[in-house]
């Protein structure tokens, strides 16, 4: 059975206040630096009608540098085996959340976009009934955050 989602005013305005948080490079999670993870701060999470949703600005660190990427989280409050939020509300909250591209159109009321499939760029990971998805930051991006040098070595 499809569920219906809520993209209200007061949802989307839930959306850019999580959205602007994460952003904040105070409160990026940095791997190995971080005291924890995203998902264990309120800050970094949204409760929507239908869904959990943990969003952050996630710097992995390796042998070779640094990347940064959004990073989004999404599950369903009572999952059951094989149950995931729908992929069609997963891609545009991700979208209200800075990810870039996918297959778009506009919605009923032309209040937002919805997202239909998502951009060839995102990593998608599904386990447990939880979605994951990332998408890496160039340093366009990364200066429109004000972090062209993050992190600083």
């Amino acid at each position: 059975m499809a569920r219906a989602y809520d993209f209200s005013d007061g949802v989307r305005a839930q959306l850019a206040e999580l959205k602007a948080t994460a952003e904040q490079t105070r409160h990026w999670y940095v791997e190995g630096q971080s005291a924890c993870p995203p998902g264990d701060l309120p800050r970094h999470c949204v409760k929507l009608s239908q869904m959990m949703c943990v969003f952050s600005i996630t710097v992995m660190n390796s042998p070779s540098g640094h990347q940064t990427y959004r990073h989004a989280s999404f599950s369903l409050p009572i999952a059951g085996e094989g149950k995931t939020p729908n992929p069609i509300a997963i891609f545009t909250v991700a979208h209200m959340l800075g990810f870039t591209g996918g297959e778009v159109c506009p919605s009923v009321d032309d209040a937002f976009e919805v997202v239909l499939s998502p951009a060839k760029n995102w990593q998608i990971g599904v386990k447990d009934g939880v979605v994951t998805l990332a998408e890496a930051l160039g340093l366009k991006e990364l200066a429109e955050l004000g972090a062209a040098q993050w992190p600083k070595n």
